[in-house]
């Protein structure tokens, strides 16, 4: 069940990352990959290079890292840079098979997450999101019931990783939602019933040898933690691959990329129950400089039961803006 001890470790991840995001804003010199000491002076930001006062800047050109291309929602990934998203979803699940009655619920969903570059090598992460239940067919809940809420934190470590075109990323999200419906971005939609309280650590590799193109993988440990007995614990893996157009310009508009993801997760319970959950999704984005915008749409299919299934399907509409790194 969610216990008190539950509890106040998902606050003590929100605020430990509200602290250590707090202490990056406003308590040092950032400049790219690197801190500035006292009295010194960022003079290049894509080196890291600080100065002294009469020292000269020396100008080499360096790029500290890249976001990763678009990464699906709610799947772990290597970005440790600063930036701010907004999600805007409609999501849909059925429920067939198993000794229940058929049913379905859809509405939608809004979200904001921020990340800070907090230390080297460290980012704090949290998220917000409301949703509600338009749509409710074989199922009767009350009005207080299709509308839910969830928020998160999380942390990023990244660990130090040869060769330079590969990304390794230690991660721990918490995640607390409030009841039935699609806020969780790490909860499955189909074990939120009732509310639930997620920890999941994970690590997530990237590797982008070539310029436009990268690959991705993650695997992810999930405590559920839920309001009565029925706690469930999943292992999830999964890939990706992104790939996107060198900067173009059509007649006078701005420059921008173009580019597309697709990407596959499975996660099975490892506790007594018999929950599995595949999931295969895409998405298509365009950028300029610091801000991207996206569509992406998945499709998910849930064994709760041994004949009982959940069918999931998710189209979002996503912004992003980064501050300390071009995409």
């Amino acid at each position: 069940m969610t216990t008190s001890g539950s509890n106040r470790l998902l606050c003590l991840l929100l605020a430990c990352a509200v602290s250590l995001g707090g202490s990056g804003c406003f308590n040092r010199i950032r400049c790219g990959p690197n801190d500035c000491g006292k009295n010194e002076t960022c003079c290049n930001r894509g080196c890291g290079i600080c100065t002294g006062p009469g020292t000269t800047c020396i100008i080499p050109l360096c790029v500290w890292g890249a976001p990763t291309m678009m990464p699906a929602e709610g799947v772990p990934d290597t970005d440790v840079f600063d930036h701010v998203g907004a999600q805007v979803a409609y999501s849909g699940l059925t429920y067939s098979g198993g000794d229940t009655p058929s049913g379905r619920y859809s509405g939608p969903s809004a979200s904001i997450n921020v990340q800070h570059y907090a230390l080297p090598r460290l980012a704090t992460r949290l998220r917000f999101t409301g949703a509600t239940l338009t749509d409710v067919e074989g199922l009767t809940l009350a009005d207080s019931e299709r509308r839910t809420w969830a928020a998160g934190a999380g942390v990023s470590y990244a660990l130090p990783f040869e060769p330079q075109y590969t990304t390794l990323t230690v991660n721990l999200d918490g995640e607390y939602v409030d009841g039935r419906g699609f806020a969780g971005s790490i909860t499955p939609a189909a074990l939120s019933v009732g509310g639930r309280t997620t920890l999941a650590p994970s690590l997530a590799l990237r590797v982008s040898p070539w310029p436009y193109a990268e690959a991705t993988a993650h695997a992810r440990y999930l405590q559920l933690l839920t309001r009565g007995p029925g706690d469930v614990g999943l292992l999830e893996m999964g890939l990706g691959a992104g790939a996107q157009t060198p900067p173009f310009q059509v007649f006078d508009l701005p420059r921008i990329t173009v580019g597309l993801r697709l990407h596959y997760r499975y996660a099975g319970e490892l506790t007594a129950g018999a929950f599995r959950n595949r999931e295969l999704g895409g998405g298509l984005w365009v950028t300029h400089r610091e801000y991207r915008v996206g569509f992406e749409a998945s499709s998910g299919l849930a064994r709760l039961a041994p004949g009982e299934h959940a069918r999931t399907l998710t189209g979002m509409l996503r912004f992003d803006v980064y501050w300390d790194a071009e995409l």
